[in-house]
């Protein structure tokens, strides 16, 4: 073979190459999420947790693996702006209360659109509490990242007066227990 022919085949899979991680990235937006039990709360299908029981699950997050509860909104593209946004006024006190075993973390996100643009990220660590300034926000959404292995019981979740349900119904016990356990070997 040739040069040329060799830097043409070349550019030929190199296109092809760029074609596929565009397709993959196209596909990683559209992955299925499932309903985590009967409640409000959407994730992706994963071999991370699995259902064990109506108020828990069970967990294997690799060590620099991490996954997200999105609440209302069945989809994890935070860069889209929710259909369902709560309710809220200007300055909002925020509850994130609850435990954790082991080394897992738990922490929420708030996330603040303004004519259908992301314009804000905050976070909450578990058992803190922060007043948030929502003026000039179009509509918020609401997430929790889990990150590593152990047991979480969440006691409160709240934005002002609005109290958000639980994992495991969509009744107004808000008491959650999510059970992380590490893979058996």
């Amino acid at each position: 073979m040739n040069l040329e022919l060799l830097q043409k085949k070349l550019e030929e899979v190199k296109s092809k190459k760029i074609e596929l991680i565009s397709d993959l990235k196209k596909r990683e937006l559209v992955k299925p999420v499932i309903r985590v039990g009967k409640s409000n709360w959407w994730s992706y299908e994963s071999q991370f947790y699995t259902s064990a029981s109506n108020d828990r699950l069970n967990f294997n997050i690799p060590d620099d693996g991490h996954i997200y509860f999105s609440y209302l909104e069945n989809n994890l593209v935070f860069s889209a702006a929710p259909k369902y946004s709560l309710p809220y006024q200007g300055e909002t006190l925020i509850h994130f209360e609850g435990t954790v075993t082991n080394s897992l973390e738990a922490v929420l996100f708030i996330i603040e659109y303004k004519n259908n643009k992301k314009t804000k990220i905050s976070q909450i660590k578990l058992n803190e509490q922060k007043v948030l300034d929502l003026n000039g926000t179009s509509g918020i959404r609401v997430a929790i990242k889990f990150k590593g292995k152990g047991k979480f019981s969440l006691n409160r979740l709240s934005l002002g007066n609005e109290i958000i349900q639980g994992f495991q119904t969509v009744s107004n016990n808000i008491h959650t227990e999510l059970l992380l356990t590490e893979e058996k070997k």
